[in-house]
């Protein structure tokens, strides 16, 4: 069996749907696209998902100075790429040696901070609702074009930390739970997922809800929608089921309540 990665960090339902077209030529027996998290979640009634991203990228830090330099020589120079890897990685290894000094102490003060209650409060003048119709429809689009192809697939919509269960949650997860609720929480992100997770109480063909996810016991989450390797582990597991049943097995539809720990022993 071999295992592609083709996803890129950041990608939206749309850009993920257009990867897939590039990528059909290698002919995959199976597909599977998590998206959900990465979308706009306010578009004007003028806008669309193409002109907002065409925006965004413009003011894309990469499209400036030295990035948009440094990118151009990479792409250019393989001793230029390698020379500025080894740079990127020295100072990333010089920043998590300062973080350790300080990562237990702050674990420590977030463990102990009161939780905010999850905002669901935005003044919304359709925008909001726009872009979850604009997930919806992409996604409705992408699932008819792979079924058109006969390409077999699996389209997950993510979990987010921000519906996590924390009845279910470990000491380190609490922590970071707590910093989430204080310092991250986004109520439009929260409103445009909770309309999404709502249109999907009901799985639809081969597209599924993560929505269990959010109930797991243990360590899930190690920021606001990436995983621990454990958590990683179990999701690979629910998606080889899927896989190896032909589609036949309903992936994170029946581990409600499964525990982290046990799993691991």
């Amino acid at each position: 069996m071999r295992v592609f990665n083709a996803a890129v960090s950041g990608y939206t339902i749309y850009q993920s749907f257009n990867r897939y077209k590039l990528l059909r030529k290698y002919k995959p027996d199976w597909i599977v696209s998590m998206d959900g998290v990465n979308e706009p979640t306010a578009l004007a009634q003028n806008e669309t998902i193409e002109t907002y991203l065409t925006e965004e990228w413009k003011n894309n830090q990469v499209q400036n100075y030295p990035l948009k330099r440094t990118f151009s020589r990479m792409s250019n120079s393989a001793l230029y790429y390698k020379l500025t890897k080894m740079v990127y990685y020295y100072r990333e290894d010089k920043k998590l040696e300062h973080k350790r000094d300080s990562l237990l102490i702050n674990r420590r003060k977030w463990f102990n901070t009161t939780p905010e209650k999850i905002s669901f409060s935005v003044n919304d003048n359709g925008s909001l609702q726009k872009s979850v119709n604009t997930y919806l429809s992409t996604l409705y689009q992408f699932e008819e074009y792979l079924n058109k192809a006969n390409q077999k697939h699996l389209l997950l919509i993510q979990p987010y930390l921000g519906f996590r269960d924390t009845s279910k949650v470990d000491t380190v997860e609490k922590a970071v739970y707590n910093y989430f609720s204080v310092e991250a929480n986004n109520a439009s992100r929260n409103c445009f997922l909770d309309s999404v997770y709502a249109a999907f109480k009901t799985n639809h063909d081969h597209i599924y809800s993560m929505n269990d996810v959010h109930s797991w016991r243990g360590w899930v989450f190690v920021d606001y929608c990436h995983f621990t390797k454990d958590a990683n582990e179990k999701i690979a597991s629910e998606i080889a089921k899927y896989i190896l049943s032909e589609g036949v097995y309903q992936p994170f539809s029946q581990v409600v309540g499964w525990s982290l720990q046990n799993e691991t022993k």
